[in-house]
């Protein structure tokens, strides 16, 4: 069966916007929805392909809106979804084999995986393009395809008015039983690893971000803090989580190479700049290039 739910979230923190200008924004994310469902679908059979799925059926599907300021990471918000879609879930599958955890690690872990999702449709850095697509599995035979578009808007017309975004997010869950029956144990800590990078990456756009002069450097700071305080959060639990898992998948802290290449050539194109208000996210980078954080 399919079912379709539409939730609108507005999380912005003032009194500023008002009630019409949000029902604007939504009514321009929701006139795009047609369209990125298109794209969607097709990253799904693309995903598919890649995981040798050729009896997924589609149990559930989910559609959101999320206003927020640009600077928010609406994680509670995003576990309200995450919860109420599993709920959704559970009633629908009846299927013995298949068993969906709504234990809070595993919570954390799809909620910080869909919040990527989203931070990634926020970034308009290359490197950042094709992380507004994600698809993993949840359980055996159970799999999550998450898709999101943003757009920006001011909350007024004044040159200083800050930036809010609105952003559409898509997601569908798919059973496979044959995948039931070769999928071996499984729990959240791949889904925590993959899930701390791409936070990383988009938190390493912001540096494209800067270069290109879309954001100043005080921007930058409020931005990266917030970055850097979910990959502390993801990395936490992975450390809990490491001595309760069999499985030998890594443990997501050695630093990754591609990734400190693009960080390196963002570093030297800001160096061209010769701006020393840029000093800061400069030498930050650099030591956590150092440090293998990115």
């Amino acid at each position: 069966m399919l079912f379709r739910t539409t939730l609108a979230i507005e999380t912005i923190n003032n009194k500023m916007l008002k009630s019409e200008k949000l029902d604007t924004i939504e009514a321009t994310i929701l006139s795009l929805e047609e369209f990125n469902k298109s794209i969607f679908d097709s990253k799904i059979e693309s995903a598919q392909a890649i995981l040798k799925i050729n009896d997924a059926k589609e149990v559930l599907f989910r559609s959101d809106i999320i206003t927020e300021l640009k600077s928010e990471i609406s994680l509670e918000k995003i576990e309200s979804i995450v919860r109420l879609f599993l709920q959704s879930a559970s009633s629908i599958i009846s299927i013995s084999e298949i068993n969906l955890s709504d234990s809070q690690s595993y919570i954390d872990s799809y909620s910080d995986r869909i919040s990527s999702v989203i931070e990634a449709s926020k970034s308009n850095a290359e490197s950042a393009s094709n992380l507004k697509f994600s698809s993993f599995r949840i359980s055996p035979g159970v799999f999550i395809f998450v898709y999101a578009y943003s757009e920006k808007f001011k909350i007024d017309e004044n040159p200083e008015s800050q930036i809010i975004t609105s952003t559409g997010l898509l997601i569908r869950m798919k059973i496979s039983i044959s995948d039931v029956k070769n999928q071996a144990e499984f729990d959240a800590k791949k889904i925590d690893q993959e899930s701390l990078l791409k936070i990383k990456y988009i938190q390493a756009s912001l540096l494209d971000d800067l270069f290109k002069k879309e954001i100043v450097i005080h921007t930058w700071t409020l931005y990266d803090n917030n970055y850097f305080k979910v990959a502390n959060q993801i990395s936490r639990r992975l450390s809990v989580n490491s001595s309760k898992n069999t499985m030998q998948i890594g443990s997501g802290r050695k630093g990754s190479p591609e990734l400190q290449k693009l960080v390196k050539g963002y570093i030297e194109k800001l160096k061209t700049l010769n701006d020393t208000s840029l000093n800061k996210a400069i030498e930050v980078s650099e030591d956590r290039i150092a440090r293998s954080y990115y």
